[in-house]
């Protein structure tokens, strides 16, 4: 499951630049206002634990995710069932989207992705060979509509209109 993993400097050191600035850009705004938001210091930890946990991720053996995709395949389209039931699912900007869990929340859509991405690589790099066929299509379509129109119904049509150019995308690496 752990692996020594090598780290793009130039990748890491980019990425670390632009949040230092994005995190500068808002102190500098807080220094002038009448009424400080301190929202650079919310910025500041989200970026800090980002790195963290880029350190522990980092030593995960990938490749394995795959042999667990479909019971987190499982979880993410059961959460995206929860956001729908009143009293579980939060509405924000008319979207029931969002599951809170004391003072964080966090959008069901967001997390169904990286399942949905991940079961949909293993199974292409299962049927490698039998791409080729029109038949072979369904199941990849299926993994993909299921999430896509269940975030129809919250309604969060921006968010299921992403999972499109991904499906797209895979199936074209694909072959």
């Amino acid at each position: 499951m752990f692996k020594k993993a090598r780290i793009d400097i130039v990748l890491v050191s980019s990425v670390v630049l632009v949040c230092l600035a994005g995190i500068f850009t808002l102190y500098t705004q807080d220094i002038d206002a009448s009424a400080p938001s301190y929202r650079w210091i919310k910025q500041l930890s989200f970026f800090i634990a980002g790195l963290i946990l880029m350190l522990v991720l980092r030593k995960v053996n990938y490749q394995l995710l795959g042999n667990i995709s479909l019971p987190v395949y499982g979880i993410a389209i059961f959460l995206l069932l929860v956001t729908l039931v009143p009293f579980i699912g939060s509405e924000i900007k008319g979207a029931r989207s969002w599951i809170r869990l004391g003072p964080f929340g966090f959008q069901t859509s967001e997390f169904a992705k990286l399942p949905t991405v991940i079961l949909l690589a293993k199974y292409l790099e299962l049927k490698e060979r039998d791409i080729e066929h029109i038949t072979s299509l369904i199941l990849p379509f299926t993994i993909f509509l299921f999430p896509m129109l269940l975030i129809v119904v919250q309604p969060d049509l921006g968010g299921a209109i992403i999972f499109a150019p991904i499906l797209l995308a895979m199936l074209f690496v694909a072959g």
